[in-house]
């Protein structure tokens, strides 16, 4: 199990519209935070990932590839983050879990 398994879970769910639907769907379930976690790495297994319920929430916290691209392209055009801009992202799906 690792948190590689889970970015890289998150990365396919964000290409995979299938997944992405899948997952969300969980996610918008009138159920527990608890059950919701254990349905998302049910599917995430089922695909061949490995990932503790505490590396999937290390990895919906760093910070996705897309974001950081942005924020590198910014500071290299000379650009300034905005001050009260968000530093915490979530590569999840829109949701706080």
């Amino acid at each position: 199990m690792s948190l590689q398994s889970a970015i890289e879970f998150i990365n396919r769910a964000h290409l995979d519209a299938e997944l992405s639907n899948s997952v969300s769907e969980v996610i918008s379930n009138d159920c527990s935070e608890a059950d919701k976690y254990r349905s998302i790495i049910s599917i995430a297994n089922d695909m061949g990932y490995e990932f503790t319920l505490e590396e999937w929430k290390e990895a919906l916290l760093l910070p996705s590839s897309e974001e950081s691209y942005e924020d590198e392209l910014l500071n290299v055009a000379g650009g300034l983050k905005e001050p009260d801009r968000p530093q915490l992202y979530c590569k999840g799906f829109g949701v706080n879990m």
